[in-house]
């Protein structure tokens, strides 16, 4: 069991989840070495998990009290386009990879 399963007990075990995880770590380093596009935006596509496709991105910097997070996950079905469900954050702890990963997986479940 890995340590962030015994710290949030009610996350799902297995393969999964890790792969997930370990995918939003890697698009979050990817993130740094990526060129902004016109807008300022970054942009790393996580992968597909089953019939939904998650991407973070980078949001251009801002004043430092903004309220607007600085990244964004955001799922999106194969099957439609559309957006799915997003969430912000202005960084990426344990508690933010575990509602990152959570949501990737209820999308999934949902568009099954």
């Amino acid at each position: 069991m890995s340590r962030h399963h015994e710290r949030f007990p009610n996350t799902p075990a297995g393969n999964d989840y890790d792969q997930i995880e370990r995918q939003l770590v890697r698009a979050y380093i990817q993130l740094a070495m990526i060129e902004p596009d016109e807008d300022g935006f970054r942009t790393v596509a996580l992968g597909r998990f089953g019939d939904v496709e998650a991407r973070l991105t980078e949001v251009p910097s801002k004043p430092a009290r903004s309220p607007v997070p600085s990244l964004w996950l955001e799922v999106f079905s194969c099957t439609s386009g559309a957006t799915i469900d997003g969430c912000g954050c202005f960084d990426v702890g344990e508690h933010e990879l575990a509602a990152a990963v959570e949501m990737i997986l209820e999308a999934t479940r949902r568009n099954q």
